[in-house]
Order: C-alpha cells, then sequence, then structure tokens
C-alpha cells in the first residue's frame, strides 16, 4: 500500500497523464468522444438540436456530473480518444449559451468539435425542453427500469454506424455513430465516436497506473477522485462567484429556548451557541480554497428519496445527521470539538478564550434543513450559501419537489428569460443592454450548485446520504484534496450505505438485489449492470 507521501506524487503525476490524454499536440490523430446526451454542439458557440432519444435532460446536475466521470473514464480507456463535455439544461442561456460544463468548468481539451447539424431538428430552446422534461422519465429509457433489467439480463454490444460527411460534418442518427471527419487545421478530429450515457464502467487499477506510468496501484476511489479533479477544475468565472459567496454565505440562526434539550453540551459551549444565535458574524471561509481552513459538509436529500431510497425512513428527520456529526467532531474531527480547540497566540502558545467554532457548510433541496440544523449542530456555525443565488430559490412555486418538477419548473424560468430576452433585442440595442445588466437575468441554477459542490469538497468530512450523487461527487473531490494534502477525510451516510461504484441510483437497484441475496457478491452486479459496456479485465 502506498504512503501519503506516495500518493500524493502519483496523484500529481497521473493528472499530467491526463491533461497530456486530452490535450494532444495534434488533434488530427485522434478520436473525439461525446455523450450522447444533451443538445448537440451547434454554430455561433450555441447549444444545437437536442439528441434524439436520450434522457440526459431528465436527470439531477449531480447525475449529470456523474455520468461525465463515467465516460471520461471509458473514453480514456480507448486509445487516441478525446473526451468533451455534454451539454446541460441547469446552464443559464442567457449567461452561457452553448450551455456546456465549459460554463463552470476550466476547458478539459484543447480539441474542438464543429457544429453537428441537424436540418431536420429546430435548435434548443427551454421552452421545448420544458416539454421534453415535463414527459414520463420512463418512456425516455430512464437509468432506473434500465438498471433494473440489467440486473438479470446481459446483453450484446450493438454494432457501430458509420458514415462520412463530404464537407466534413456530421450528422450523427444514434448513440452508436462514427462520423469519420477531414480535419481541416490540428485543433480538429479524425474521427467523431458517440457513447451513450454510462453509469457503471471498470476501473483496472493495473491498467490505468500502467497507461499513467504510475509507481503504485491505488483503490478504484483514488482513480475516481483523480477524474473528478481534472474534470471539475472550476472556470475564471466560477473562481470569481466563489470569492464573492464565501464573504456572503448566511450564518444559519440558532434557536436559543430549544438547546437546554441538549444537556451533553458543556456548559461553555452552549453559551457560545447562545452567544453565536445573537451575534451576527461575518462568513469566515477564506475567498479562495485554503489548506489551513478547517470545515465539514453536510448534504441532506430527503424531499424525493422517500421513492427511490428504501432506507430514507432512517433520515426522515434530521437527528441522525446530527448525531453521527457530534460523534465525528468528539471522536474523529482532527480540529477536535469546541472544549478542545485553542487559537495559537502571537507567542506561539495556546490561548483560553480565542477558540473558533467547528464550522459546518449545509447543502439541502429542503429549506427546513436551513431553519432546523443550526440549531442541532451548535455550538458549532452552521453556513449556507443563500437562496439568491439559486434560480429554484425555494420561493413560493420554485421549491423542490422532486426531480421532474424541478427540471420543468426550471426550463420554465429559462425560457421565460429567453422569451424577455428575444423582446428587448427587437427593442433595441439599449433595451437588450438593460436587460442583461437587470439582477436575474444571468443567474445560474448550474452554477450554484456547481460551487455548493466544489466548497463541500473543499471541506475534511462530509454527512450525506450516498444515494444522492452530490454526495458522491463531494466524497470524491474530498478524497483528492485529502490526498493532495497527505490527511484523512472523513464520509459518514446516515443510512449505514456503502458507495458501490456505479451511479447513486444504480447503486440502490444493486443492494435491493444483495438484500434478496445476501450470497451474491458485487462485483457480478456491477457487472450486470453495466449491460453491453465492454468489459476489461484489471
Amino acid at each position: 500500500m502506498a504512503t501519503a507521501d506516495q500518493s500524493a506524487a502519483d496523484a500529481v503525476v497521473f493528472q499530467r497523464f491526463l491533461h497530456a490524454r486530452q490535450f494532444p499536440v495534434d488533434c488530427r490523430n485522434t478520436t473525439g468522444v461525446l455523450t450522447w446526451g444533451g443538445s448537440r454542439p451547434g454554430a455561433d458557440g450555441r447549444a444545437g438540436a437536442p439528441y434524439p432519444n436520450n434522457y440526459f435532460y431528465v436527470l439531477g446536475f449531480g447525475a449529470q456530473m456523474i455520468s461525465i466521470k463515467f465516460n471520461f473514464l471509458s473514453a480514456l480507456l480507448t486509445p487516441d480518444a478525446v473526451y468533451h463535455f455534454p451539454t446541460s439544461h441547469y446552464a443559464n442561456p442567457i449567461r452561457c449559451p452553448s450551455r456546456t460544463f465549459e460554463c463552470y468548468f476550466a476547458p478539459i481539451s484543447n480539441c474542438t468539435v464543429p457544429p453537428l447539424l441537424d436540418a431536420q431538428a429546430k435548435p434548443s430552446t427551454s421552452r421545448r425542453l420544458q416539454a421534453r422534461v415535463g414527459g414520463n422519465p420512463s418512456s425516455t429509457g430512464a437509468k432506473k427500469g434500465i438498471g433494473r433489467r440489467r440486473l438479470g439480463v446481459s446483453t450484446r454490444r450493438a454494432r457501430r454506424t458509420e458514415g462520412r460527411e463530404a464537407s466534413g460534418t456530421c450528422s450523427p442518427r444514434d448513440s452508436r455513430s462514427v462520423c469519420r471527419m477531414s480535419p481541416a487545421d490540428a485543433t480538429a478530429h479524425a474521427r467523431l465516436k458517440f457513447e451513450k450515457i454510462l453509469w457503471c464502467t471498470d476501473t483496472p487499477r493495473r491498467r490505468l497506473s500502467r497507461l499513467a506510468g504510475l509507481t503504485y496501484v491505488h483503490s478504484k476511489a483514488w482513480y475516481h477522485a483523480q477524474l473528478a479533479d481534472f474534470l471539475f477544475r472550476p472556470n475564471g468565472e466560477m473562481r470569481r462567484l466563489r470569492a464573492n459567496v464565501s464573504a456572503e454565505l448566511q450564518l444559519g440562526t440558532v434557536n436559543t429556548s430549544q438547546l437546554g434539550k441538549y444537556a451533553a453540551a458543556p456548559r461553555h459551549a452552549t453559551a457560545a451557541a447562545r452567544h453565536a444565535a445573537t451575534t451576527v458574524a461575518a462568513s469566515p471561509w477564506p475567498r479562495q480554497p485554503s489548506a489551513a481552513f478547517s470545515c465539514a459538509a453536510m448534504h441532506v436529500r430527503r424531499t424525493d428519496k422517500k421513492t427511490e431510497d428504501h432506507r430514507w425512513r432512517g433520515t426522515a428527520d434530521f437527528r441522525p445527521y446530527a448525531s453521527a456529526y457530534r460523534a465525528w467532531s468528539y471522536w474523529g474531527a482532527e480540529a477536535g470539538p469546541l472544549d478542545r480547540r485553542l487559537a495559537i497566540g502571537p507567542d506561539g502558545n495556546a490561548e483560553r478564550g480565542r477558540a473558533e467554532p467547528p464550522r459546518v457548510l449545509l447543502g439541502s433541496e429542503d429549506k427546513a434543513t436551513f431553519a432546523t440544523m443550526p440549531t442541532l449542530l451548535a455550538p458549532a456555525e452552521a453556513w449556507y450559501i443563500p437562496h439568491r443565488y439559486f434560480v429554484m430559490d425555494m420561493s413560493d412555486g420554485n421549491q423542490f419537489k422532486h426531480i421532474k418538477q424541478g427540471n420543468a419548473r426550471l426550463a420554465e424560468r429559462y425560457g421565460a428569460l429567453e422569451d424577455e430576452r428575444d423582446a428587448a433585442a427587437r427593442s433595441g440595442a439599449a433595451a437588450l443592454r438593460a436587460f442583461l445588466a437587470r439582477p436575474g437575468s444571468t443567474r445560474d441554477e448550474g452554477m450554484a450548485l456547481a460551487l455548493q459542490i466544489l466548497m463541500m469538497g473543499e471541506c475534511a468530512a462530509l454527512f450525506g446520504p450516498l444515494s444522492s450523487n452530490v454526495d458522491v461527487l463531494v466524497s470524491d473531490l474530498q478524497l483528492a484534496r485529502a490526498t493532495r494534502l497527505r490527511t484523512r477525510y472523513h464520509v459518514f451516510d446516515p443510512n449505514s450505505r456503502s458507495y458501490c461504484g456505479c451511479g447513486a441510483s444504480f447503486c440502490m437497484v444493486i443492494e435491493r438485489a444483495q438484500e434478496a441475496d445476501p450470497t451474491r457478491g458485487y462485483p457480478s452486479m456491477v457487472q450486470a449492470m453495466k449491460g453491453d459496456v465492454a468489459s476489461v479485465k484489471d
């Protein structure tokens, strides 16, 4: 087993390998890989028509990011393949017309993809997306039903269809299409290959170590953490937003009348919590990620998991989260609980009375979380991103109920903005400038969700259900951070769940199958879930 120093050194080598694969000297010798999900690359840097028969826009933001990681891993195991980001309906088309994940993250390749034209399809708009996401997810081949079938059925990989476009453009027919291109310069691919959305792929540890020239073979989680660390590097706009938001994080209000219920809390801790409840504190979060800053992340996903997560009753209220945090802050936190945290004075000696309370960054789709958790976590400070940064800001009409409803409502909101933008453009340049300068016109739901994931990934511990893809991503980023800093990280699922290595919904399908047959191992079930994804031996 590699030591912390050896793991950190291999992480640097692996990141260089990923960069070299994604940033070739000449793209004309490579195959561009695109996910058959979302919208095609359009003309003039805008999102084009949606790919037919894909369900990417039915997914939540965390699920989209997880699928990107799996599709990237699949491309990485294909010689000369270069992966490209798909688009997301979470991106505000006013702020970022391309709607790709480069709206949030740094470019992952120097290669380019030409517009993929479809003369019979109309360009993507939020109004048209609203009609698509408002339908029945099962009718679009949503992953949950597919996963259940695959546990008992193996399928063959269908043959790819190939075609050469005389003009060098590409009009793919389905997710098995391959287009042979006529690259005009060194940034263009010789071929374009399309892959369906992936949820389970092999993680051949030894092969990845050989490809990257690593000294050691690491855990599967280590490789996934490195993939997430490469894919989800914030772009300049995201870094600027983080700097602004970090100064405006909101401190949760502690209900002092409820503090007496927690008799186990030390007397001075309760006093500190009462003081925090009556003091308007400035956000302690640094404007940029800092190795010296300590926090824990807590993601509460409750609203729509009652029909999907068969263990949800264990977290029907908030107490399991608070209990897990309190146990960790006493026993496992490197900084120690409040009564053992001592500030260091100018003379290098510990000074009592200057102890800073532990900090928890909260995230949730349920606004009751922000009203309840601060009291349960006291004397720790509970902070969260202000709701005004989200399009779905939990106000009347914008409350999250489930993914289908949330996606349809978001598309409706973006559609209204597009209508206003078009009306302003018809009125003249001055009216368009006024519209773009108006607060809220460029507010981006995906931007706020991505920022929340990134900031949680900067913490040393996560308390959240692994039935949510958001928590899987945060744990990936926390492991990558712990590897860089040569320190530990902690993940606590209040429902006592371990991650299986697939998309979160698929993991719950596997979990049910194992509970029905406890003798069945995870490897065979994961292989079954892969369906027609080619198996690669480790």
